[in-house]
């Protein structure tokens, strides 16, 4: 029943309702919409180098995270797998 509810409108046209309400709802992201998310990069939630990648979580004060290298390229799937094995 409620999976009929939410179909009935599109991800952008519930948040547009749910905006400026009291209600904890923000939509689904995909990783590019995240990165450029206003919310997101308030909280510096996101490092950019060769690409934008999500920051190293949880934050912590005497061994923070970094990112070390230089990340694959996300749409091409498996393109370290051989390194990986």
């Amino acid at each position: 029943e409620l999976e009929a509810v939410f179909m009935r409108r599109s991800r952008d046209e519930w948040a547009s309702r749910f905006a400026g309400s009291d209600a904890c709802c923000h939509p689904v992201l995909s990783l590019d919409e995240a990165a450029t998310d206003g919310h997101a990069r308030a909280r510096g939630s996101h490092v950019e180098g060769d690409s934008t990648l999500p920051a190293p979580r949880p934050l912590l004060s005497s061994t923070p995270g970094v990112r070390r290298r230089h990340m694959p390229d996300r749409r091409v799937a498996g393109a370290h797998t051989a390194d990986a094995l």
